[in-house]
């Protein structure tokens, strides 16, 4: 159990500094991506967070001018996901 705790504590650091260093929309949904995945086969909360935070660094960024402005895959509905 605690080899599963340092792999996930190890990439949700890594993820978290993806994140910090995105400098695109893309790159920030990416990240997000990659969280809503994890979140949905784990329940792990802090990777929901992460999403949630990518979704407001993409818009962000998006602001700013930063890509085209368009994401290409909408935010995940987690409740769509089956844990059986």
């Amino acid at each position: 159990m605690r080899n599963t705790d340092d792999r996930r504590a190890t990439y949700h650091q890594s993820r978290q500094k993806a994140l910090a260093q995105a400098e695109s929309p893309l790159a920030a949904e990416a990240v997000r991506l990659q969280a809503e995945a994890v979140a949905a086969v784990t329940d792990w909360p802090e990777f929901q967070e992460l999403a949630e935070q990518a979704i407001r660094k993409e818009r962000e960024l998006e602001g700013q001018g930063g890509g085209d402005g368009q994401s290409r895959m909408p935010p995940a509905d987690m409740g769509d996901v089956n844990h059986e």
